[in-house]
């Protein structure tokens, strides 16, 4: 009778256990923007990805810009999620970093709306965690890549 007993609680266990590893939702994006800027200069980086449009603005220090804006697929919604995932960028929401002795006007911001109406901000004038540099890093290259097979 024991070991039945033991048998149906283990059992039990391993059933939930499954039920909530596997039910975790992973989260996805509406819309995501990033900006750097700032500092001595007025150059600056803009992108926008939102209604599956993405538009990359940079300006030079000449106030020359140069923006263009295209139509993209589900394709990098869905690679800009991984990193998202990868990195539990939703986790860190509402990370601001900064250090008053390298203050030099300088900022790097990173936007995600997510589907359940949270949202992720990363801001920098300094310093962020590894992971969400990281996260940054991946999210621009996908970008640029994304940006470079498809302008041609």
């Amino acid at each position: 009778m024991k070991k039945e007993y033991l048998l149906v609680v283990l059992v039990v266990i391993v059933v939930f256990t499954g039920i909530f590893f596997f039910s975790k939702k992973k989260l996805s994006i509406q819309s995501l923007s990033y900006y750097r800027g700032g500092g001595d200069s007025v150059s600056s980086y803009r992108i926008e990805l939102s209604n599956n449009n993405l538009s990359i603005c940079k300006t030079d220090d000449n106030n020359d810009t140069d923006e263009k804006s295209f139509v993209v697929d589900d394709d990098l919604y869905k690679q800009i999620n991984e990193i998202v995932n990868k990195y539990q960028l939703q986790k860190m929401k509402n990370l601001k970093e900064s250090d008053v002795m390298v203050l030099d006007g300088e900022v790097e911001i990173l936007k995600i709306k997510l589907d359940d109406d949270n949202t992720i901000l990363l801001s920098s004038n300094y310093d962020l965690p590894d992971k969400a540099i990281k996260a940054i890093r991946e999210i621009l290259q996908l970008i640029h890549t994304y940006y470079d097979n498809n302008m041609e």
